[in-house]
């Protein structure tokens, strides 16, 4: 879903996370040396940061003492707090389904708790099958409600009904102290509803809980606005926020991830769950992205760790920028366009030294109007409509290629270049010429910063790693 820029002063969510062990690989460029360790040890290893950090990070500093002894010459570490001895946990995968037109990628949830028709009284049972959009670049796991009349609201296959739910509550929103909320999104789209609290579950390829997250708070629409069948058709039930965090309630997804820990009380079945202390807890998850339709097959959420099959070389880190709240990195070099005919990169105006969100609930990538003509001014080719959108022929060889953190990361004209369809006006149109013209997958929407959505993120492996409140970074590799 597009994101929307919310500028607040941090929470002191952070405060309340038991220290870490933190490391610094004394190396001034970005690639890790020892994946291995950190494959092992999700949650006690930090890469080096750039010198971009002095300049443009507003968050914590470093505090560094003397090297390690295990790791002399190559970590420089704090002293391990009493968490260090906590059982890691397990990896988890969750399967992901890619929405048709690329339009974003599901995974499938569980939610509530509702009184069994067995005759054991003791027994209940979930409300399931809830597909939601796996969003990075938003922070509240939206669903629509059951009590919902309005046609749009009876379009949606899957809606919560939180009247039945024995363990569904009513929760606050931080800034005003009321129950609703109308949470804006950056395409025009809102969701209106009541704000609640329930238990939440990433359900596993066998229909099995993987995680349950109790508490976990939504909100439940109960208005017209948000246009799920709309936007993205029959299999979109809601979306599952995974931003670092936000302004409007807690805790969020990552926020009960980070609390997890194994339990053992779950009628003989050991899950991970966020019902006890969770003094370890969870602290990376990995994005692997593809363009297949089959039920998950579209790619996949590695929760807890990384799947070193699904790329190749090393993982180059970026800091998260001052937000609190987003997944995002610095374009350092700006978006660039890459032509056969140029002899050399042509920066595009605007984007040099920006900020971008890293956005999986959105499917192309968002610019700010003014920067989204300079960048078609700069296509061979490209065509403005009467509209103010531009088209681009559908056969090309330009590359948009991305600067972060000192790394360039190309993009093929066929991945940024919607497919043609034959007898569509909707993709395609022709030139007085005669020659077909494609929609792109950059649009010129965005309300703020830089989106860089799955257009980009199915080029890469990407690392969120949050281990360390205050220190997030994201890593990306070029795919296997």
């Amino acid at each position: 879903m597009a994101w929307l820029c919310l500028l607040f002063t941090p929470t002191s969510f952070a405060s309340t996370i038991p220290p870490y062990t933190l490391t610094r690989q004394q190396v001034s460029s970005p690639p890790f040396t020892d994946l291995a360790h950190l494959l092992e040890h999700p949650t006690q290893l930090r890469l080096d940061r750039t010198p971009y950090s002095t300049q443009y990070h507003a968050r914590k500093p470093y505090l560094l003492t003397e090297p390690d002894a295990e790791y002399a010459n190559t970590f420089d570490t704090l002293p391990s707090p009493p968490c260090s001895t906590i059982t890691p946990l397990p990896k988890v995968p969750v399967s992901l389904t890619s929405i048709p037109k690329d339009y974003g990628y599901t995974a499938t949830f569980s939610i509530g708790n509702y009184p069994s028709s067995s005759s054991s009284s003791s027994s209940s049972s979930s409300q399931s099958g809830f597909n939601l959009l796996i969003d990075t670049g938003s922070d509240l796991t939206v669903v629509t409600s059951a009590a919902c009349a309005h046609p749009e609201c009876l379009q949606v296959p899957h809606r919560f009904a939180c009247a039945a739910s024995t363990t569904c509550t009513a929760t606050t929103n931080h800034l005003d102290g009321s129950d609703r909320w109308v949470q804006g999104y950056g395409d025009g789209t809102r969701a209106n509803g009541t704000l609640v609290r329930d238990t939440v579950r990433f359900v596993d390829d066998r229909g099995g809980t993987a995680i349950e997250l109790a508490g976990q708070s939504m909100l439940v629409v109960d208005q017209p606005g948000l246009g799920l069948f709309k936007s993205y058709g029959e299999n979109v039930d809601g979306i599952v926020g995974l931003n670092l965090g936000g302004p409007v309630v807690s805790p969020t997804v990552l926020q009960n991830l980070q609390r997890l820990e194994m339990s053992w009380s779950k009628g003989g079945n050991n899950i991970l769950a966020n019902d006890g202390e969770g003094r370890g807890g969870m602290g990376l998850m990995s994005l692997s992205l593809n363009k297949s339709l089959a039920p998950r097959e579209g790619g996949e959420l590695l929760l807890n760790g990384i799947d070193t099959s699904r790329f190749e070389g090393s993982i180059y880190w970026s800091d998260c920028g001052p937000s609190p709240f987003d997944w995002t990195v610095l374009l350092d070099q700006g978006m660039m366009v890459d032509t056969q005919a140029s002899l050399r990169q042509d920066v595009v105006p605007g984007t040099e030294r920006q900020f971008a969100v890293i956005d999986s609930g959105s499917d192309g990538i968002y610019l700010q109007r003014d920067t989204y003509n300079e960048l078609f001014k700069r296509i061979p080719g490209a065509t403005q409509m009467a509209s103010g959108y531009w088209r681009v022929p559908c056969q090309g060889d330009t590359v948009l290629v991305l600067g972060i953190q000192g790394r360039r990361y190309r993009i093929s004209y066929h991945d940024w270049v919607k497919k043609p369809k034959v007898d569509s006006s909707t993709t395609t149109t022709t030139t007085t010429a005669g020659e077909p013209m494609c929609q792109a997958k950059v649009y010129g929407s965005s309300p703020g910063p830089i989106l860089l959505g799955a257009t980009f993120l199915r080029t890469v492996y990407t690392v969120f790693d949050f281990s360390h409140p205050g220190y997030e970074r994201i890593g990306f590799a070029d795919l296997a």
